[in-house]
């Protein structure tokens, strides 16, 4: 074989790999732009002793809260809602019981006033997680209690004295796919104190 051939196949075999990774690119080039972009999220605790306010009533209360952030906020999380997906309870035996939810209920973003159902995470976003006021209702017991839009009627979603209940967050967007559900812990001894370090000390609060 001249050197003519060796350099005209030669020539055609980068011709036709061209053309091959044209049409490639061509096919899968959106797909392959948006693996290489596409949104990450991840979820804190904000403040792990929580934040401690009152009332209007003049109600002491500790609110506790998670933060989304968008790990490339070049790429928006677009219409992003967070929602109860299920539940575990500590039992008796050290043992958390899986609880069912038929209709998760949505979790609030903060602040709540805005009464927003979802939004875009450019940057961050804050969500109440839940709050524990100190016990101001002599005849009920005092519970840990999440904020969602609507509490289930047939349903126990707080956490009370002594008390061990895991939360299992999905997380709903246009163009954001979660690999696997957010677990938060919330364990309350049913102390309650508005010194904020001797407060932490009664409860646990963390993503597991």
């Amino acid at each position: 074989m001249s050197c003519y051939e060796k350099w005209s196949i030669g020539t055609n075999i980068f011709i036709a790999i061209g053309t091959i990774s044209s049409v490639f690119v061509a096919i899968f080039g959106e797909k392959i732009r948006y693996w290489f972009n596409k949104p990450k999220l991840s979820v804190e605790i904000l403040d792990a002793k929580g934040e401690l306010t009152k009332w209007h009533n003049g109600v002491r209360v500790y609110y506790y809260h998670l933060v989304f952030k968008n790990l490339k906020p070049g790429r928006t999380i677009k219409k992003c809602s967070v929602f109860l997906k299920k539940m575990q309870r500590l039992d008796y035996d050290g043992n958390f019981i899986d609880i069912s939810i038929s209709v998760p209920p949505r979790y609030i973003w903060a602040p709540a006033e805005k009464n927003r159902e979802s939004l875009d995470i450019i940057s961050e976003q804050v969500l109440d997680f839940g709050y524990l006021t100190e016990h101001y209702i002599t005849h009920q017991p005092n519970y840990f209690v999440p904020s969602l839009e609507s509490k289930p009627n047939n349903l126990n979603v707080f956490a009370g004295e002594k008390d061990s209940v895991r939360y299992h967050l999905e997380v709903i967007s246009e163009n954001y796919t979660q690999k696997r559900l957010i677990i938060v812990e919330f364990s309350w001894n049913g102390e309650w104190t508005e010194n904020i370090n001797e407060m932490q000390k009664n409860f646990s609060f963390k993503i597991v």
